[in-house]
């Protein structure tokens, strides 16, 4: 989430005390970072000046695909699994 730009770029670590003992846990630590507009704009720039398909890796892909290695059997698996188990909630949801 970006909250505001300020003038001045700076990196903080800042820590946030768990409830049940004083010294932070890693997963309750936190880091705010301020840009400048001039750094925040240039992040902007490339970011819109990259490609949203990346060519490379769907001809890699594609090849795959074409070659018959791709999917493989842990892929497939993988789609069966995540069919059941949406289809299963779904019917649940409907009961």
């Amino acid at each position: 989430m970006i909250s505001g730009i300020t003038s001045a770029a700076s990196l903080a670590y800042v820590p946030i005390a768990s409830s049940r003992s004083s010294t932070p846990s890693p997963s309750s630590d936190q880091l705010a970072m301020s840009l400048s507009p001039d750094t925040f704009a240039g992040l902007v720039s490339d970011a819109s000046s990259m490609p949203e398909v990346r060519g490379e890796v769907v001809d890699a892909f594609k090849a795959q695909v074409q070659s018959g290695q791709y999917p493989g059997s842990d892929v497939l698996d993988g789609l069966v699994d995540l069919m059941g188990s949406t289809w299963a909630k779904n019917a649940q949801a409907q009961n």
